[in-house]
């Protein structure tokens, strides 16, 4: 059995909500109360705040010592402001002894910064005691192009046992910095490519890519990207979004990837994502659920091109 799965989203009831005057303190206080101390009657996933310095609004967040890792990730400002539309960025660690000293850190990877306008106030995260999707949607479109900024942080389902370096942060690109906006994991197509540390817990490292060949498939089938699959007449395939190692790499011990207990070619695959073979859904109202594999899953929201990524909502 997988670990329950909890939504929340700016229209629940208790909600916080994304001010944009106070862009900063807004997503810190989403992050808070989904993960630590909940709102109206949704109980928190489970995380901790381990550091907090509530002057420059800079925070860390661990995730559950007993499911998970026990990883961290920092959130915080650059400025540190709360004016509207600044930087926000998180940075993943494998572990941390105070704020800015991250020990084996992940790539610092922008929320968002000045692309954040007005609309850009809805958000939604759907996640566990281990990990979570977060993203931040445009209230003045109600389809599946409203997707802004969209990331996972959180425990990687490994395919090694005991994996020590699981804790990742993935969004469309790595080590995007302060100064640069935020990606949308839920496009069409992707990138993602974070740091991987060895599976001993070293501070040996490499990037990862992402698998995306299912999303570029293209169909005889005559439809647009408005249609969803039912109406276009598509029969769905699916594949995780699974973290490979590319390249002529070679682990702390001068063993290639393809052979090494350590970094691992393949190393696992994000939790409770599916991607679909097919990308559609343009002009269909946001959310839609399905059930798949006997399981309910939410269809993300995309980009321009449609959108083809799946969370379960009941465990992963």
């Amino acid at each position: 059995m997988g670990l329950p799965v909890t939504i929340y989203r700016w229209d629940d009831a208790g909600a916080p909500q994304i001010n944009n005057a106070k862009s900063v303190s807004s997503v810190i206080d989403i992050f808070r109360k989904c993960l630590v101390s909940g709102y109206g009657e949704k109980l928190p996933l489970g995380w901790s705040v381990v550091f907090e310095n509530t002057g420059t609004f800079k925070i860390a967040f661990r995730n559950n010592t007993t499911d998970g890792s026990g990883s961290y990730v920092q959130i915080w400002n650059t400025q540190g402001t709360d004016t509207a539309a600044s930087n926000l960025i998180y940075q993943t660690a494998q572990s941390m002894s105070a704020l800015d000293a991250l020990i084996r850190p992940g790539y610092q990877t922008s929320i968002f910064n000045s692309g954040v306008g007005p609309t850009n106030n809805q958000w939604i995260l759907i996640g566990t005691s281990t990990g979570f999707y977060f993203a931040i949607m445009n209230s003045s479109i109600t389809n599946y192009t409203k997707c802004v900024y969209s990331f996972f942080i959180g425990d990687l389902d490994s395919f090694v046992s005991n994996d020590q370096g699981r804790f990742i942060g993935s969004t469309a690109n790595a080590d995007n910095g302060p100064g640069y906006n935020g990606r949308n994991l839920f496009a069409s197509t992707i990138s993602c490519n974070p740091k991987l540390y060895q599976t001993d817990g070293s501070s040996a490292s490499t990037n990862a890519l992402n698998n995306i060949a299912l999303s570029s498939i293209t169909y005889s089938a005559t439809y647009t990207s408005n249609d969803a699959h039912e109406t276009a007449g598509v029969v769905l395939n699916f594949a995780p979004l699974s973290l490979s190692i590319t390249g002529s790499v070679r682990d702390s011990l001068n063993i290639p990837v393809n052979h090494s207990l350590l970094q691992p070619q393949q190393r696992g695959v994000l939790p409770g994502l599916l991607i679909s073979s097919f990308v559609g859904y343009k002009t269909i109202t946001f959310p839609i659920t399905r059930n798949f594999f006997g399981q309910d899953y939410m269809l993300m929201p995309g980009d321009s091109s449609g959108a083809n990524r799946w969370i379960n909502i009941v465990e992963w």
